[in-house]
């Protein structure tokens, strides 16, 4: 590693990231404190504040990461061959299968809190993407031959805003199941059963719009190890 003299505010600022990244995915928010990151990089806590406007800034970089990380994830299932309903399943499986293999990240994602009422720009367009791959696999369900027959009376304001509602409510589904899960609260969810509760929620919204029913790879979702977060 160069001398800290060396390193230019771009490298310091890369440094910080993958640092905290680090500590994230190995204890949660928990780990996000301005002495552990900077420990990690191998400077004090006071140069994380020359770099970044305070550390819920750094958080979010984080966590606008994982949302990356979690899209590309998520885009790489699609398969434009898939029969109606099959796309969204496979979404469905990339999402949880990150949050259970990066439970830390994942449950820094969903637990902090951002200082900033209004959220930066850069990140709420990571969010919106992540929720639109969704969307936008729910409204080429619809628009298929066998599914168009159940929208033949509606107009398309109405149709397109039924397939964001169905989207809300699968995407809150999803991540309300997965934090029962992986947090073992409420003792309704856990690791074994998270695959079939969520496919379970995705039916159910895909008959909504008319699907009477759809075929998903068995979901496998590996042991975890437990992290203090």
């Amino acid at each position: 590693m160069a001398r800290r003299s060396e390193h230019t505010r771009q490298e310091l600022k890369e440094l910080a990231l993958q640092a905290a990244i680090k500590l994230a995915q190995e204890q949660g928010l928990s780990g996000l404190t301005a002495r552990k990151i900077a420990a990690e990089m191998g400077y004090t806590p006071g140069t994380l504040y020359l770099i970044f406007e305070n550390l819920d800034e750094l958080i979010l970089h984080v966590n606008a990461q994982t949302l990356d990380n979690i899209y590309e994830s998520m885009q790489s299932q699609l398969q434009l061959t898939d029969p109606a309903g099959q796309e969204v399943h496979r979404l469905v499986d990339a999402y949880i299968q990150f949050a259970t293999n990066n439970r830390g990240l994942w449950s820094c994602l969903h637990e902090h809190k951002s200082a900033s009422k209004i959220l930066p720009d850069w990140y709420d367009s990571r969010i919106s993407r992540n929720f639109n791959l969704l969307e936008h696999a729910l409204y080429r369900v619809s628009t298929t031959e066998v599914v168009q027959l159940s929208w033949a009376t509606s107009d398309q304001n109405k149709q397109e805003a039924s397939i964001q509602l169905v989207a809300k409510a699968l995407w809150c589904g999803i991540h309300g199941v997965c934090v029962s899960a992986l947090n073992s609260t409420l003792s309704v969810a856990d690791i074994d059963s998270m695959g079939e509760l969520v496919h379970h929620l995705t039916e159910i919204s895909l008959r909504s719009l008319g699907v009477v029913e759809t075929k998903q790879a068995e979901l496998h979702v590996p042991e975890i190890n437990s992290i203090s977060c």
